[in-house]
């Protein structure tokens, strides 16, 4: 009976290794699946913010500087 119990045990023991190896396996897969999610998230926030830029910019330099002064309802 002791020995059995014994065997249990350890059988126990295995299972619970096994189940800790399967979950850290998980837990890094998630965590590498976070990380290029959040790594294509802000390379697409800095493509937006360089498009919002450039059309800045356009928009700027084909302002005309007469009317410039203008009061806005008369641009």
């Amino acid at each position: 009976m002791l020995k059995t119990a014994a065997i249990l045990m350890k059988q126990k023991t295995f299972v619970s290794l096994d189940i800790l190896k399967i979950f850290r396996n998980i837990t890094a897969r998630l965590t590498a699946s976070i990380s290029k999610i959040k790594s294509g998230m802000r390379m697409h926030i800095l493509s937006k913010m360089e498009d919002t830029m450039k059309r800045s910019v356009v928009n700027i330099s084909d302002v005309d500087e007469s009317s410039a002064s203008l009061p806005p309802r008369q641009r």
